[in-house]
């Protein structure tokens, strides 16, 4: 496991070969079983939900929601294992140099949701809520082969930007105030595993 922080454009940790092909499974299974529940996606703004192609196109499913005891979900459980609550995860706090990453000792729950995109999807410039937390975490993850193009993860602060590949098994924890982006994804195959997935956990403090 790699753990790096990058100060431009703003403070946002990287974390390389995140978990095990088991763990990884696990993970893919859980998808399966919920994959009728995926929606369009929705964009929040001014107080009224609804769908805006013009900001964001994909598919969404709300793990939270869905299965609220978080030891019933992998995907929801993997994040406070290996991040909030197993002790070889110190080495972020060990590895950052910004203190915002020790909010993660507080998290107390969670909000996680996973993203699907596939041939012309994208997520324009946008930043996440932060009425119960600070800190943003995204997995990426695809099968292999990897059958899409793009689907890069772009971060903006103070009119400074820097794209950051979409690399499977790879976590990125960011500050939630910061602007980013999904660029358009690119892809032939029509089947539903061979999209762009993420999986993201808004890790909550009150």
């Amino acid at each position: 496991m790699d753990i790096v922080e990058f100060k431009e454009p703003r403070t946002h940790l990287l974390i390389k070969d995140f978990l095990t092909e088991d763990e990884q499974k696990m993970l893919w299974d859980e998808i399966k079983e919920n994959e009728s529940k995926f929606k369009s996606g929705k964009y929040q703004k001014g107080g009224k939900e609804g769908i805006h192609d013009n900001v964001k196109k994909n598919m969404g499913f709300d793990v939270t929601e869905a299965i609220p005891n978080i030891f019933s979900s992998h995907i929801r459980s993997m994040f406070h294992e290996r991040i909030i609550y197993n002790a070889k995860m110190k080495r972020i706090f060990n590895t950052a140099k910004s203190p915002i990453y020790e909010l993660l000792r507080f998290t107390t729950t969670d909000r996680t949701k996973v993203s699907a995109y596939k041939d012309g999807d994208f997520y324009d410039w946008h930043h996440d809520i932060t009425d119960q937390g600070l800190l943003t975490i995204l997995y990426m993850m695809h099968k292999k082969p990897r059958k899409f193009s793009g689907g890069n993860l772009l971060l903006r602060w103070n009119g400074v930007e820097r794209s950051i590949p979409f690399e499977n098994n790879t976590i990125i924890i960011f500050p939630r105030s910061t602007e980013h982006k999904v660029s358009e994804i690119k892809m032939e195959s029509d089947d539903f595993y061979d999209r762009r997935f993420t999986i993201q956990c808004f890790a909550n403090f009150c």
